[in-house]
């Protein structure tokens, strides 16, 4: 997949799973989140994607939902973030996939 990497401060997510900014984890986009009644239970939750930017490579675990993303794009927690760009770059182009 393909499309927007941007950065946010992590606190409880969407799967119901606190985290901090030195987690390396994202909110992936509501539409490939695909939430349901209960977004606790979405089987994505503690999924693991790849993504590839700029500047590297960086695995994190899903654990939240980005209500502004576009199909494609994931919100990065900063230490995750550092990894494929620089927090100054804000958005950048990622590729990404799923592991499991």
């Amino acid at each position: 997949y393909s499309g927007d990497g941007t950065w946010y401060n992590p606190g409880l997510g969407s799967c119901g799973i606190t985290n901090t900014e030195s987690d390396y984890i994202a909110a992936m986009n509501y539409q490939q989140m695909e939430n349901g009644a209960n977004p606790n239970n979405n089987p994505n939750c503690g999924r693991k994607v790849q993504i590839k930017g700029p500047d590297g490579v960086v695995t994190v675990t899903i654990t939240d939902t980005c209500p502004t993303c576009a199909h494609g794009s994931i919100d990065l927690s900063p230490i995750a973030f550092e990894k494929i760009a620089s927090l100054g770059d804000g958005r950048v182009p990622i590729h990404w996939d799923w592991l499991d």
